[in-house]
């Protein structure tokens, strides 16, 4: 596609406009900055907490004893056991279809769209697989606090060698991988 520039009689192309386009746009006096390397590792230090929590929350869940479990439950004293039914209900409020398939139920995002009870008990057991589940789950954790790990810049002072030592990096990301406990 060319164009004719009227002003000094030469052929434009296609090409030269996106070129010339995108000069000026990089040479905007508008244009912002990146922001700096640590603010942009503190957003993804950020997000990697949020979604540590999120795998530490399901893989905790999963290694717990359905509250209808009287037997193991009732060997517990009532603060343990309320403080975990509590933690449980918080977690299948805040990630209800993660739970369900951890339950291996059908997600409850699912059934608003008019899915059959027949069709629906046959997609559970093709398609919902709790220790499939519990892996990717177990896998998230892992990663995650791997990568904040080795991100992690904080000292601590070790009196044994009297010197400030790091939390972590990536030496002890590699020497704690997987860290899966909840």
């Amino acid at each position: 596609m060319t164009n004719q520039n009227n002003e000094n009689n030469t052929e434009i192309t296609y090409q030269d406009a996106l070129e010339q386009y995108s000069k000026e746009i990089m040479n905007s006096p508008t244009k912002p900055a990146p922001a700096p390397a640590s603010e942009r590792i503190e957003e993804v230090e950020s997000v990697l907490a949020h979604y540590a929590q999120k795998y530490d929350d399901l893989v905790w869940y999963a290694r717990k004893q359905p509250q209808e479990n009287t037997e193991y439950w009732g060997k517990h004293a009532p603060e343990i056991r309320n403080s975990a039914f509590n933690a449980m209900d918080e977690i299948e409020q805040k990630y209800p279809d993660e739970v369900a398939k951890l339950n291996g139920e059908f997600p409850a995002k699912f059934n608003s769209q008019n899915v059959p009870e027949e069709l629906r008990e046959q997609l559970t057991k093709a398609f919902i697989n709790t220790d499939w589940e519990h892996g990717f789950n177990s896998g998230c954790l892992a990663a995650f606090r791997f990568a904040l790990t080795a991100l992690d810049r904080e000292l601590y002072w070790n009196d044994e060698f009297e010197e400030w030592l790091p939390t972590g990096g990536i030496e002890d990301a590699v020497s704690e991988f997987p860290e899966l406990d909840t």
